[in-house]
């Protein structure tokens, strides 16, 4: 994997999609292209048990939606931005404590609207900011090989089916 924060580009082209990210005082934008029909968990049948066996602490996270339902449920049947921001927050909080805080709270929000952006856009807002750069890029780069990981899933799936046929 290329180091990612050694291009002078704050956008980042990864195959299946592709992500700009934003970094301010207090918050860190990303815009998510999806560049694949696939948007959602449920056409990921592997994707829970990748985030159990690599990112089990993922289950832990509060996550707030319109059926209040735990992030170990709304895992199953999510849209894909809103899963790549958990899976930041996540890797964002580890590397606070890594840094030798006790209690670390972040969050954030996903945000799409395909009447207005393309279908499989999304706007993640985290609530961390310049301050945490390092821990910010390398959450980034943490979450990148996770999210990807997850993806190859769908086309070893589709792959099977194709053979089998």
């Amino acid at each position: 994997m290329p180091d990612l924060f050694a291009l002078n580009s704050n956008t980042f082209h990864l195959g299946s999609y592709s992500l700009t990210v934003s970094k301010g005082l207090y918050a860190t934008k990303i815009r998510m292209n999806c560049l694949t029909p696939v948007v959602n968990t449920k056409q990921l049948p592997k994707s829970f048990k990748i985030l159990s066996q690599e990112l089990p602490s993922i289950f832990k996270s509060k996550c707030f939606n319109d059926q209040d339902y735990p992030f170990m449920e709304e895992a199953k049947r999510t849209e894909l931005g809103h899963l790549f921001e958990h899976i930041m927050l996540e890797y964002i909080c580890m590397g606070k404590m890594e840094k030798g805080l006790r209690r670390v709270s972040v969050s954030g929000v996903t945000d799409w609207n395909w009447r207005v952006d393309p279908y499989g856009t999304y706007n993640i807002t985290l609530r961390v900011g310049k301050i945490d750069q390092t821990v910010i890029d390398e959450a980034l780069k943490k979450t990148i090989l996770l999210f990807d990981s997850i993806l190859d899933t769908r086309y070893l799936h589709t792959k099977k089916q194709i053979a089998s046929s």
